[in-house]
This record gives structure tokens, sequence and C-alpha cells, in this order.
């Protein structure tokens, strides 16, 4: 082997990309030295046991949400979105924080039409070259912006209005809104597609063994239902409005110093408090609760 070739070999793997959307984890958590897209992966390549994270699996139980820097193993933390990863000339794998593009100061009128400008961009680039695509509407406003947006796009390459169907998810009980959903798909112009899901639990489904983490919810179960319809309908693109609100920091955005960086400290010292409340709460009845709800198809390592 000549020394190109050693070098080659001992090169670190590179690590994953602050773009990517998917979850990234890391290593053992103070001292990484692993990352990976799979946070099972990452535990297994650093050595590390597959043992649940109490603490995280608590706060769950108690507050239906999880911290956004941990995982639910003991020793592999998860790497917040959009932050980048940087490896130190010793092998140490750093969290860095995330950096949002600069600040522009402008008119509200101005500031719309960028919005929309980049919206249109945004989803003409995922649906044009699809054979048949689809919008996920709800009937509220972050969908039926898509939805509009997918629209123009669709009849500005000259496709076929039927070839772009709109999909809306029923609730299994209670209220719907599915006379939005079709009041808007009727001004779009396109066939809504309306999915009843047959409940929130589906036991037998193949995806519970494959998590990294519990979901706070059922939600992604009549996601799915959605999905096979979608597939069913020829459809190879699915958009959705999920995250509109998060996309124009309509909950804040923390940033160093001012009212919001207080805010920020404020929010981190309530959810360790929070997290102690939890563990001093839940601790005798965990073992209990988890037996009695545990799904057939849990992952093996709970």
């Amino acid at each position: 082997m000549n020394a190109r070739q050693s070098a080659s070999s001992s090169r670190a793997p590179e690590l994953p990309s602050s773009d990517d959307p998917g979850p990234r984890y890391v290593a053992p958590a103070g001292d990484a030295r692993i990352a990976g897209t799979s946070a099972r992966a990452v535990a297994e390549e650093a050595g590390l046991p597959l043992r649940l994270d109490r603490t995280a699996a608590l706060w769950t139980m108690a507050y239906d949400c999880f911290d956004v820097e941990r995982s639910f193993f003991e020793g592999v933390a998860q790497v917040p979105l959009r932050c980048p990863l940087e490896r130190d000339a010793e092998g140490r794998i750093h969290i860095r924080t995330a950096q949002g593009p600069a600040r522009v100061r402008s008119g509200v009128a101005a500031a719309a039409e960028t919005l929309r400008a980049r919206i249109d961009a945004a989803t003409a680039q995922r649906i044009l070259g699809e054979r048949r695509a689809g919008v996920l509407l709800s009937g509220g406003l972050d969908s039926s912006v898509i939805a509009a947006s997918a629209s123009h796009a669709w009849r500005e390459d000259g496709r076929d209005p039927s070839d772009l169907v709109l999909f809306h998810m029923l609730p299994p009980v209670g209220p719907s809104e599915e006379a939005h959903a079709r009041a808007v798909a009727a001004h779009l112009g396109h066939r809504l597609v309306a999915v009843q899901p047959g409940g929130p639990d589906q036991p037998d489904t193949p995806v519970l063994p494959g998590l990294d983490f519990p979901t706070a919810d059922a939600a992604w179960s009549p996601s799915l239902l959605v999905l096979d319809r979608a597939r069913a309908e020829g459809v190879s693109v699915l958009l959705t409005g999920d995250g509109g609100d998060e996309a124009v920091a309509a909950y804040g955005t923390p940033h160093e110093g001012g009212a919001s960086g207080a805010l920020a400290a404020r929010a981190r010292m309530l959810f360790g408090g929070a997290q102690a409340r939890a563990r001093q709460v839940l601790r005798p009845h965990v073992s209990r609760r988890l037996r009695r709800h545990r799904p057939v198809s849990l992952p093996s390592w709970l």
C-alpha cells in the first residue's frame, strides 16, 4: 500500500450535511467521534449498548414532545436541524450553531412578493418533470398556498389539470375541514381525494420497528394511508404545507442577547426543571405504563 492509499483509507468518513432534512446523530454524547443518520447505527458503531434514555422517554410521556438535542438512546445526541457538524484535528465532532440568511429589510409588499416568488420557485422545482403530482390539502392557509402555487406552475407548464391531484385527510372522529378543502380544490380546478383513516392505531405496520425515536402521537398512521392512496393514484411527488409557520418565524426566533435571547434562556431553564419533575413524578409508574401500552411492533431496543 502506498502513502496515498494509506491516507485515503485512514480518512475520517464524511459527516452528514446540515442541508439534510432528516435526523442526524452523534456519539458518544459529549465527546462525539461517530456521526450518522441512524441513531441505532451510530450507537453500535460507537460501541454503546442500546439502552433507552429514561429521561428523554419520561419527557415524551409527560409532555408529548422531545428534546431536539437528545435521542432516545443513552449516549447518543441528536443534531438540531440545520446545525453543521465539524471534525477537529483530533477526530472529535462538534455541533456548530446554525447560521440563517442575512436579515433583509423591506416593506410589507416587497416582502410578500419575495416570499411568493420563493414559494413558487421551490414548488415548481419539486413537481415539474413528474408525470403526476399531488398536494396534501387540509383547507388551511399553509396547504392552500402550496396548492395554489402548484396549480399555477402546473398550468404554466401546459400540463393537464387532472394530473395534479389534491388529497385531504379526514379525521377519524370530530369536526372536519373537508368543506374548506373542497372549496379550494373547486376554485383551483383540481380533483380532491378524501382519505378516511380506519383508526389511529395500526400495530401491524412495519414502520414502528424502524423508528429511531418514539412519535409524540399517531398522526403518522393516517399520513401513511394518504401516501398509499397517492401512490395508487400514480402520484410520485406529494407536497404539503407543513412547516409554514416555522418558516416565517411565527413562533419567534432565538437570537443572542435581547428579549428573545432571554426568552430562550428562560425556556432552557424551564426545560431542565420540567425534566426533573417528570423524572420525580413518573419514575415509579414508567415500567407499569410501558407494559400496559406496549405496541405489538415496538422497536426491539425498548
